[in-house]
């Protein structure tokens, strides 16, 4: 039976070329939907995308990660095709905006924000790409904050070997997390990570207490506060839009320690936008006629 508190659903927004597509295939493979990926091409299959080498229409999937029912929809970053991403956005409950860890906020990531906005969506950033010369995470976060909103805060904080993600600094649980083979493991926190997670805490805290008196009086009194205090809030606070949590990885991994990035993002998307109630459902004066949709569902616990 279908529990309605474990079923949620989000549209991915981007730029064109941010990955995408190339993350929706990340996601349904390590959710075992599919066998293998192959860069985004087992779901841009239709002669049109085939020729551009890009989306043209948006595709909803859907799987089963760590009981709770997950439906999301891939669409097309290309402005041409904007039509095809109303549809989705207008119906799913939330959404995540992946942004370029090389280009950072470019005009049709801006624009892509903006038309979240309009259907009040919960939302979540996703800075893709990690792995690519020139991604600089801090510098994309600098970018989404200056660019889009300051309401934009990491909660996850990722950290490189080389060029590849290694692993996470979980800001709201305060512990750091080892991709590892097959399973992820808790580590310290590595030194020289300690004063840029306490930043990214402590932003965060502030940001959330801003939104209770009570919460806000005693961390501007100097009282240490817990997770247990700050997480009713946060969740209020994702859902109301008041906060746009941001994590990092990359959709493409080259090495296979790098899934467990992908499996840390997907329960990162299930534990904060599948938290965030139902919203109502907004009315678009441009309905869109370009979706294709194609559902595939598998269980997997994570």
């Amino acid at each position: 039976m279908t529990v309605p508190e474990k079923v949620r659903s989000f549209t991915l927004l981007g730029a064109p070329g941010c990955g995408k597509t190339a993350l929706t295939e990340a996601l349904l493979f390590r959710a075992k939907v599919l066998p293998q990926v192959e860069g985004g091409k087992s779901l841009d299959t239709e002669p049109e995308e085939i020729k551009r080498r890009s989306s043209v229409f948006s595709k909803v999937q859907s799987l089963v990660w760590d009981g709770h029912e997950v439906t999301l929809a891939d669409t097309p970053g290309g402005v041409d095709f904007v039509g095809s991403a109303i549809a989705p956005l207008a119906v799913l409950d939330t959404c995540v905006l992946v942004v370029d860890a090389a280009t950072g906020v470019d005009v049709p990531t801006r624009q892509f924000y903006e038309l979240a906005l309009q259907f009040d969506k919960p939302m979540m950033i996703f800075v893709n790409r990690l792995d690519k010369e020139n991604a600089d995470f801090d510098r994309a976060v600098a970018s989404i904050r200056n660019t889009l909103t300051k309401k934009a805060q990491p909660v996850a904080i990722p950290l490189m070997s080389g060029n590849a993600v290694a692993g996470a600094i979980d800001v709201i649980e305060g512990k750091a997390i080892e991709f590892g083979d097959k399973n992820n493991k808790d580590v310290p926190i590595p030194d020289d990570k300690k004063e840029e997670f306490e930043l990214a805490q402590q932003s965060l805290w502030e940001e959330v207490a801003g939104n209770d008196d009570a919460l806000f009086e005693k961390i501007a009194s100097g009282e240490s506060v817990t997770k247990d205090e700050v997480m009713p809030h946060l969740v209020k606070a994702i859902a109301a839009r008041e906060i746009i949590p941001i994590i990092g990885g990359t959709a493409v991994p080259h090495r296979v320690q790098a899934w467990c990035s992908i499996r840390f993002a997907n329960s990162c998307l299930r534990r904060w936008l599948s938290q965030c109630p139902p919203r109502p459902r907004v009315r678009h004066p441009f309905p869109s006629r370009s979706v294709r949709t194609s559902r595939q569902s598998l269980r997997c616990s994570a």
